[in-house]
C-alpha cells in the first residue's frame, strides 16, 4: 500500500494466483476496497477477468454513453490514435507501461498534442467504468502521468480590422453575408443560426429564441437540442442582427429555416473570400461568435450577462474562453479612479 505521486492510494493483493491492482482517493478507501475484494474472493463472488479487448470495451463504453452525434465523432476520432496501437489487448492486461509507450510512439509519428490529451482523457473515463464494473481492479491510466495540453492563444481581429470586415460583408453580394452579420450581432453558434426558424423570430420585440441546434454527421445534418440546457435561450437582436435579417426574404412558414441551404463548408469557403477582401487575417467561422463576445466584454459587460447571452452553462466558461478579452488591471485601476471621482470620494 503506497500513495501515488499524484495523490490516490493503490495496493496490490494477489488472489488466487492473480495480482490485482486496487486505486482510491484516500488511504481509508483503498483499505475498505482490499477487504470488499477479500470478502467477495472467500464467498467466491470474486468475478474471473473477462476475455474482452481494450477495443471491444471502449466501443460498449461509447455506445452506452450519451453523446451528440459531433461529439461522438469527436471522442471516436481522438480514441483512434490509441485504439489502433492497443486496441487488441485484452482490457485486464493492460498495463501502465503499455500506455506510456503508445503515448510516446504517437508523439513521435506526430500526433497533435490536443488528440493525445482528449483521447488519453477519454481512455482513462472508459477504464474508469470498467474499474466500477468490475472488469479491472484498477485504472492503469491513473499511474501514468497524462499528455500536457495548452492551447494556443486565440488570435482575434483589432477592432480596426473587424470594422474593416463587417464592411466589406456589407458590400458582398454573398448568399453568406447574411448568416456572417447576424452571427457577429447575436454570438450564437453557427449551428443555433443554422437551425433557426422564422417562427423563432420575433422582429416588434427585437428576439431571436434559441431551441435548436444543427451538427453535420459527415455531410449529413442532424438538427438536435443546443449544447447545453443554458443554449435554450431568447437573445435580444442588436442593430447588426437585426440588418442581417432584413437581407433576407420572409417565409411566411414559421417552419422555414432563416439561412435555408447554409453549410460549414460553404461559410467557410465565403469567410476565406471577404477576408482576402478586407485585407484582414483569416480567422475560422468560431472567431465570428468570439468576435461578439471580444466587443461586449471589452465594453464592460458583465460576464454573468454575456455568459447566458452566448448560451454558456456558467460564467466560469466564458472567463476561460474569452480571458483575453478582459478587461487589463491597469484599465480596471483607472475605472476605480474615475468611479471615486464621479462619486466626489
Amino acid at each position: 500500500m503506497r500513495r501515488h505521486s499524484k495523490g490516490h492510494w493503490e495496493a496490490s493483493v494477489t488472489i488466487g494466483g492473480r495480482r490485482y491492482w486496487v486505486t482510491a482517493k484516500t488511504k481509508r478507501e483503498l483499505t475498505e476496497r482490499l477487504e470488499e475484494l477479500r470478502r467477495r474472493a472467500a464467498l467466491r463472488t470474486l468475478t474471473p477477468p473477462q476475455r474482452i479487448s481494450l477495443r471491444q470495451w471502449v466501443e460498449r463504453w461509447l455506445a452506452e454513453k450519451q453523446l451528440r452525434p459531433s461529439s461522438r465523432r469527436r471522442y471516436e476520432t481522438a480514441l483512434r490514435p490509441f485504439l489502433g496501437r492497443l486496441g487488441g489487448l485484452r482490457l485486464d492486461r493492460l498495463q501502465p507501461a503499455h500506455l506510456a509507450f503508445a503515448l510516446s510512439e504517437l508523439r513521435e509519428e506526430g500526433v497533435g498534442p490536443r488528440t493525445l490529451s482528449l483521447g488519453f482523457s477519454y481512455l482513462r473515463q472508459a477504464l474508469k467504468v470498467a474499474v466500477r464494473l468490475g472488469l479491472i481492479g484498477s485504472n492503469p491510466a491513473y499511474r501514468v502521468d497524462p499528455p500536457a495540453y495548452r492551447p494556443s492563444r486565440r488570435r482575434t481581429w483589432s477592432e480596426e480590422e473587424l470594422g474593416r470586415f463587417l464592411a466589406a460583408v456589407r458590400a458582398s453580394r454573398s448568399r453568406y453575408a447574411p448568416l456572417i452579420l447576424f452571427l457577429v450581432g447575436t454570438g450564437c453558434r453557427l449551428g443555433e443560426a443554422l437551425a433557426l426558424r422564422w417562427g423563432g423570430v420575433d422582429l416588434a420585440r427585437g428576439t431571436v429564441r434559441i431551441e435548436r441546434s444543427k451538427t453535420w454527421v459527415g455531410r449529413a445534418p442532424v438538427v438536435e437540442a443546443p449544447k447545453t440546457p443554458a443554449g435554450n435561450r431568447v437573445v435580444h437582436l442588436t442593430q447588426l442582427a437585426r440588418e442581417a435579417l432584413d437581407r433576407l426574404p420572409r417565409s411566411i412558414s414559421p417552419e422555414a429555416e432563416v439561412f435555408p441551404g447554409a453549410s460549414p463548408w460553404g461559410l467557410r469557403s465565403a469567410m476565406a473570400a471577404l477576408c482576402r477582401r478586407a485585407g484582414v487575417p483569416l480567422l475560422s467561422r468560431h472567431d465570428l461568435r468570439h468576435a461578439h463576445a471580444a466587443v461586449l466584454l471589452a465594453a464592460g459587460v458583465p460576464i454573468t450577462e454575456v455568459a447566458q447571452r452566448l448560451g454558456h452553462a456558467s460564467p466560469a466558461v466564458t472567463a476561460s474562453v474569452y480571458a483575453h478579452a478582459l478587461r487589463s488591471d491597469k484599465a480596471a485601476a483607472r475605472a476605480f479612479d474615475v468611479a471615486l471621482r464621479e462619486a466626489a470620494l
